[in-house]
């Protein structure tokens, strides 16, 4: 949408435009709401993630964006839509990003939908350079928090 609207106007908004804002990410929960029409919902599905409730997942938030129940209701959206598209190269890629995210994320970690796990089979995909699975490798203790995990699949992969 932005392509056809791009301008100075649109490029300045850009500048400004910040991921964590709580508006962006209840927005992004409410377009991926299953009642929602699905190009809408394939459009955000490859729009970069929404970012752990802090920010970053070493810090407590002051005050959480979301909430655990929110959180786990964006998940399911979030696979739903998923499981709803072709999964050609440049959606494996952006599952993956999404999917990396929330492995790196103790806050989100916990709220994903089991069957994503399996999206972990296209790792190949991604660049060594990518900043999503750079954190996931060289966090020691991820697979320590994967493997307490009740899926025995998300250590596999």
């Amino acid at each position: 949408m932005l392509a056809y609207a791009s301008g100075p106007a649109t490029i300045e908004a850009l500048k400004r435009f910040d991921p964590t804002e709580p508006s962006f990410i209840h927005g992004i929960c409410y377009v991926f709401q299953n009642d929602k029409p699905f190009q809408l919902r394939k459009a955000v599905l490859i729009f970069p993630p929404p970012p752990p409730p802090s920010g970053t997942d070493s810090s407590t938030p002051p005050h959480p964006i979301m909430e655990p129940d929110q959180m786990r209701s964006l998940c399911v959206d979030w696979a739903s839509a998923v499981d709803g598209i072709e999964h050609t190269y440049d959606v494996q890629k952006a599952t993956l990003a999404v999917l990396f995210g929330m492995v790196n994320s103790s806050h989100w970690r916990p709220h994903i939908v089991t069957e994503k796990w399996k999206l972990l089979e296209y790792f190949t995909l991604v660049p060594d350079d990518s900043q999503p699975l750079r954190r996931c490798i060289d966090d020691p203790e991820l697979m320590k928090a994967i493997a307490n995990m009740e899926n025995p699949a998300a250590m596999v992969l």
